[in-house]
């Protein structure tokens, strides 16, 4: 029954109607009239651009880049663990954690340590099932020479010499 549906004339027309509206609203606008118009419509447009086209102060871009280059490895292995403990929350058929700011401080923290006097470390306590994940899945899948990335607290381990 589904199927048939799925067939039907209008399902096929409002999905062309669908694809050319992403293909036209993907479709970049050469000229800076088109885009003002397409603005007025309601479609928005980005314009791409490298940071160094707009950025002229060098030493503030420099403090970006070494933020960016502290927060990627941050970013990349706390989102393993989050992924590594929902697949192990399905399989275990235990709840699955509600997938929050919370969840994925927490996931940062396990995965980091914290510099500075006013860093905090992982307490396992407060996120038991996600502390199992991490000494079982994570943790011992790491190759022996890994380093934990560095979590500082901004304003004070980032270096902002001029």
């Amino acid at each position: 029954m589904q199927a048939a549906c799925c067939r039907s004339a209008s399902y096929k027309a409002a999905r062309v109607q669908v694809l050319q509206t992403a293909q036209s609203l993907a479709t970049p606008m050469s000229t800076q009239q088109q885009r003002r118009e397409a603005n007025k419509a309601g479609r928005f447009y980005n314009v791409k651009s490298g940071v160094n086209s707009f950025f002229t102060d060098e030493v503030l871009l420099q403090q970006i880049q070494q933020a960016v280059q502290l927060v990627i490895p941050l970013l990349v292995e706390g989102n393993l663990l989050a992924n590594l403990h929902v697949l192990r929350c399905i399989e275990a058929e235990e709840a699955i954690p509600k997938l929050d700011q919370t969840f994925f401080n927490r996931c940062f923290y396990a995965v980091s340590f914290g510099t500075g006097n006013q860093a905090q470390q992982f307490n396992k306590a407060s996120a038991p099932s996600l502390a199992t994940t991490h000494d079982t899945l994570y943790s011992q899948n790491l190759p022996a020479n890994h380093q934990r990335p560095e979590r500082p607290t901004f304003l004070k381990d980032v270096s902002f010499a001029p």
